[in-house]
């Protein structure tokens, strides 16, 4: 027997595409309520906080996102942030690479030759893909000694 999967989700985030595909899926079960820390927590293993790319910038602006990055951090669940948004990749697209690459790592290692050969991704979306997933690690402060992916 197929066991299923338990979603909280934070009421904050009950319309969406997210939602839609989460509800249609076999084996989900999706419970709605204020979560003090991230969007989602699945099966009391893991917290997500999802960020589209708008929410991020402001967040980081407006001093949310590294109070929320020490919540997530300090949860006693494993926390993971999910950005979101890339422009030029929804739905269709990130299927497309999908199926093409077999494994987001896959499509991340791809060159901007090998993305081109996905239909609908032309040169702008292969370069921006290759862009926000290149970026290289940094130092985080002075003398800290931490690094970032970014």
């Amino acid at each position: 027997m197929e066991r299923t999967i338990n979603i909280l989700m934070d009421d904050r985030e009950h319309s969406g595409v997210v939602v839609e595909h989460l509800a249609a899926m076999d084996r989900i079960s999706i419970n709605i309520r204020r979560l003090s820390v991230g969007n989602f927590q699945i099966d009391d293993r893991l917290l997500l906080e999802r960020k589209t790319l708008k929410d991020f910038s402001v967040s980081v602006i407006d001093g949310r996102f590294f109070r929320q990055m020490t919540q997530l951090a300090s949860s006693q669940l494993k926390g993971v942030l999910i950005l979101q948004g890339l422009q030029g990749v929804g739905a269709k697209r990130a299927e497309q690479l999908i199926d093409r690459f077999g494994s987001v790592r896959n499509v991340m290692n791809a060159s901007v030759e090998e993305l081109l050969s996905v239909d609908g991704i032309g040169e702008h979306t292969a370069r921006q893909i290759k862009w926000a997933v290149g970026e290289p690690m940094i130092p985080y402060g002075e003398n800290t000694g931490l690094m970032f992916d970014i």
